[in-house]
């Protein structure tokens, strides 16, 4: 009954496998809909302080209703541990596969999807929006893409197709949300 109700969670992108846990074969999970913590830095402070580019997800035509941003953690989190065991597999060890284990909140997360490649993902409620924060334009031009895929991917298999978003990009000279 467990494995079937894991598999299920799994489908629905409710739960996704944690490894970075060393175990003796014991498998974790996370459920990113229960974790309680909650970020509460700013969207401004992202920015500013930290110099990163941005990428607005906005549900504003419709509305982000509630486990959009969870299923996404999931998926990342999936993405990131199907990269490491790829690259263990391939020969590399998990001592030299040294990425930095994720930083989960209700609503924020920090994941390292590649060595020195790190996405943020922050979930405004009230103002509907999902807004990831990269480095550069390089790793905006990787993630954007793979976050715009993972939500049409929810938004299909799990919403019945009835999300409707606008996607606007940092300009990194002015900084403005560009369509």
């Amino acid at each position: 009954e467990i494995d079937f109700f894991i598999e299920l969670m799994k489908r629905t992108m409710l739960l996704s496998e944690y490894k970075w846990i060393a175990s003796s074969g014991e498998k974790y999970y996370i459920i990113p809909s229960l974790l309680s913590r909650r970020y509460e830095d700013d969207v401004k402070t992202l920015t500013e302080q930290r110099r990163l580019l941005r990428c607005v997800f906005d549900f504003t035509s419709s509305f982000l209703p509630s486990g959009v941003f969870q299923r996404v953690l999931c998926l990342l989190i999936t993405y990131d541990t199907n990269n490491r065991c790829k690259k263990e597999e391939a020969g590399f060890g998990s001592n030299d596969v040294k990425r930095k284990r994720p930083v989960l909140y209700e609503n924020f997360g920090l994941i390292e999807l590649e060595e020195d490649f790190t996405i943020q993902l922050l979930e405004d409620k009230e103002s509907q929006k999902l807004t990831l924060f990269v480095e550069d334009s390089d790793h905006a031009a990787k993630s954007v893409p793979m976050i715009q895929t993972m939500i049409r991917k929810l938004n299909y298999d799990v919403m019945n197709a009835s999300l409707t978003w606008n996607v606007f990009v940092e300009n990194p000279v002015t900084g403005d949300l560009v369509r």
